[in-house]
């Protein structure tokens, strides 16, 4: 403030007055200047780089910070009966490693290079490969015959015929020139096993034929006597048949 003094004409008294004034500062601040900051609050230089959440950070010539994904690329070799599985371990890193190949079925966990089959399928059978399940069928010949002469095999899959070829004597009334008599022979009469199977060739199913027949195996030479007019002995002789075999069909 200041002082200001001055006379009146009409009393001739000085009088005196204050005059205050108020002083008003402007302050202007400085700003900051930009600076770049790491995952942790920390101050970073022009040009560091640094990994933030599966990103590369770098600090720019301005002081901002430039973040990019990083590239994640895996690195592990599996073996050849391992396969490579992948986990994200957080929002964008990726874990990688290698676990057995393996095959599932029906819940049940098998090994590459395990075979198994199903008791409701005796005919599949499965095995465990690099690539998966592999199954096999087995072709089983076409056969008829009784239950009770079935022969399966040991998976209960495919049965076979049981043979019943065997000599079945008989006898036979003879007349020739009028000579007569009885001949006691014999013939094979039974069954033979007969299949019919499939084959791929060339990429073509074919189906293969085996015929088997009742054959004779073994005979010996018997001699007949026929009695002719005048009680007149004739001997003739034939082949008797002792054993019989299944043979492949002529």
């Amino acid at each position: 403030f200041f002082l200001l003094r001055g006379t009146t004409k009409s009393t001739g008294f000085t009088a005196e007055s204050q005059v205050s004034t108020a002083t008003h500062t402007t302050i202007c601040r400085t700003p900051e200047p930009p600076v770049c900051r790491g995952p942790l609050g920390e101050i970073k230089a022009i040009n560091d780089t640094w990994e933030s959440k599966c990103h590369t950070c770098t600090c720019n010539i301005t002081n901002s910070v430039e973040c990019k994904p990083k590239n994640v690329t895996s690195t592990t070799t599996c073996k050849d009966n391992e396969i490579l599985v992948t986990i994200n371990k957080t929002d964008c890193c990726q874990t990688h490693y290698c676990v057995e190949k393996t095959c599932e079925y029906k819940g049940q966990i098998y090994k590459v290079g395990h075979n198994w089959t199903d008791p409701s399928q005796p005919c599949h059978f499965y095995s465990c490969e690099k690539s998966g399940i592999i199954l096999e069928k087995k072709m089983c010949p076409e056969l008829n015959c009784p239950e009770e002469q079935r022969i399966w095999d040991n998976d209960h899959c495919c049965y076979t015929c049981k043979e019943t070829c065997s000599p079945k004597n008989y006898s036979v009334n003879v007349n020739d020139s009028n000579c007569f008599g009885k001949m006691e022979t014999s013939v094979c009469v039974g069954q033979c096993e007969s299949q019919h199977r499939w084959e791929l060739s060339g990429g073509i199913f074919t189906m293969k034929q085996k015929c088997r027949c009742c054959q004779a195996e073994k005979s010996e030479n018997r001699e007949i006597s026929l009695t002719c007019n005048g009680d007149i002995s004739k001997k003739y002789n034939y082949t008797y048949i002792t054993s019989c075999r299944c043979h492949v069909c002529d």
